[in-house]
């Protein structure tokens, strides 16, 4: 007869396989037929579920939040992009616009030259000074570009001034509104000649109009070629009053063609110089 000692493995061995009998036979009651999901199975996801969702939740969420930095990243990196790309062509577009006024303004300037029909140099002012007691303006071209003293000098709008120092790279120029400036004149409606002067300030006085002389505000005056200096039919300026003067002239006063606060571009004329034997007198 087997002892207690004996008969406990037999007794474990069969408490174990009646509890797999019975789990498989409740497992095989439970199991469903769509998903083949046990019980267990089931109540695992059950207690799991929500578990799960809040991780998956989380897991999008901070998917989203990453996503979304890395598109914020992108679109400031294209928006300073965009931002530098459009600096970049307002400053091509002004520098384009800066051109064509250039461009435009040297179109007049050589117009203006191909109708006197002298040979010309074009230069630049680099200063201008209007302030003191002689009014001047340097350019930047000299006696090595063949611009010599006295060479006419005028803009778009008109009549500048004269060349009275020359250097190898620069050129001094007296300007017409200067008080010890002078030139030749004429009307452009009814040629009486005359002579315009500089006041000093921002006008012209004209000179030696007689007190019978047809002249009346809005007459133009240009250069009469008559002072051995400037050359015929450049635009000196515009009458602007007419008065009854001294003795038997009128007093005429006239503001210059030309701006001299916006002085940019200009052409200096080389006209042909009078042989000094030629004015001198022979008995």
């Amino acid at each position: 007869m087997q002892t207690a000692a004996e008969r406990r493995p037999t007794l474990f061995l069969i408490v174990v396989l009646a509890s797999l009998f019975l789990l498989m036979a409740t497992n095989s009651r439970t199991r469903r037929v769509e998903d083949q999901r046990t019980f267990l199975v089931r109540a695992v996801v059950r207690t799991f579920a929500p578990v799960l969702e809040a991780v998956d939740l989380g897991y999008v969420n901070l998917l989203d939040a990453w996503h979304g930095y890395l598109d914020m990243r992108a679109a400031v990196r294209e928006n300073v992009a965009l931002q530098k790309r459009l600096a970049e062509l307002t400053a091509e577009n002004v520098s384009l616009r800066g051109r064509n006024t250039e461009i435009s303004r040297l179109r007049a300037i050589l117009g203006y030259s191909e109708q006197i029909d002298i040979p010309a140099t074009l230069a630049r002012v680099v200063m201008i000074d209007t302030g003191s007691r002689f009014k001047s303006l340097i350019l930047d071209r000299g006696s090595d570009e063949g611009i010599r003293v006295n060479d006419p000098v005028l803009s778009s709008e008109g009549l500048v001034g004269r060349v009275v120092l020359t250097t190898p790279s620069v050129s001094k120029v007296q300007l017409i509104i200067d008080g010890d400036s002078s030139v030749g004149v004429h009307f452009e409606r009814t040629l009486r000649q005359g002579v315009v002067r500089g006041t000093g300030g921002d006008d012209l006085a004209m000179a030696f109009v007689p007190f019978t002389a047809d002249v009346v505000p809005g007459d133009r005056v240009y250069t009469a070629g008559i002072d051995g200096t400037y050359p015929r039919g450049i635009l000196v300026g515009r009458v602007t009053s007419v008065e009854k003067g001294k003795d038997l002239f009128k007093t005429v006063r006239c503001v210059p063609a030309t701006d001299f606060s916006r002085l940019e571009d200009l052409i200096v004329l080389s006209p042909k110089r009078l042989d000094p034997a030629a004015t001198e007198f022979t008995p």
